[in-house]
């Protein structure tokens, strides 16, 4: 590796995370044409999770500033504390940092016929070549991509769910890390689209 390649705990420092918890990242859009991208849900799921561990953190990547004030809303009705969360709106030249800064990453696609059925889902690309543990909505559009050896998958809507696989997965972090070259290899099989594979590529430098 280069003398210039950041740690994880350099990318933290720089945005000002804690370097002593498990992150929780999700790096996306609040919503896509007006439809949901489940990240109330995600919130939701943080919380029940956060309340039986406090050594875990949420990062939300790619909130607009007209969608901040809905984001609080759900984390104000759950009264979460601030020292359990980071709000950033997206800087695409940081995308592969923001990814690196985290220790495991969402998605929560809800199940409608959109996401289920016609969605490329180069979200999970991006996430699959960091080889970082993922959590998922169960859907035929991201099974298309990966297997249950790959990511771990959650009913659409069972926020419940989604909470103990959190904690699953902090509890069990070095084994879930195990098929972290799986992770890699899986997403070097696919035809990147360019802008995929500029993020692939600036993931290299900060990993």
């Amino acid at each position: 590796q280069s003398s210039n390649v950041s740690s994880k705990k350099t990318i933290r420092d720089s945005f000002c995370l804690p370097v002593d918890k498990t992150i929780f990242g999700y790096i996306g859009k609040y919503e896509t044409m007006g439809e949901s991208k489940g990240v109330d849900e995600i919130i939701e799921a943080f919380s029940l999770a956060f309340a039986k561990n406090k050594d875990i953190y949420l990062l939300l990547v790619g909130v607009e500033d007209a969608e901040r004030s809905k984001i609080f809303a759900t984390i104000d009705a759950l009264k979460l504390p601030s020292s359990s969360y980071s709000i950033f709106v997206l800087d695409q030249s940081k995308f592969a940092e923001y990814l690196v800064a985290c220790d495991v990453l969402l998605m929560n696609y809800p199940n409608t016929e959109h996401y289920a059925k016609y969605m490329s889902p180069t979200k999970l690309f991006a996430y699959l070549a960091t080889g970082l543990p993922i959590i998922s909505s169960d859907l035929p559009s991201v099974r298309s991509v990966a297997g249950e050896e790959v990511v771990l998958y959650v009913e659409p809507g069972d926020t419940e769910k989604y909470a103990k696989v959190m904690l699953g997965v902090f509890n069990n972090l070095g084994t879930v890390n195990n098929q972290s070259d799986q992770r890699i290899r899986l997403a070097y099989n696919f035809e990147w689209p360019a802008r995929a594979k500029r993020i692939i590529d600036n993931l290299w430098q900060c990993n």
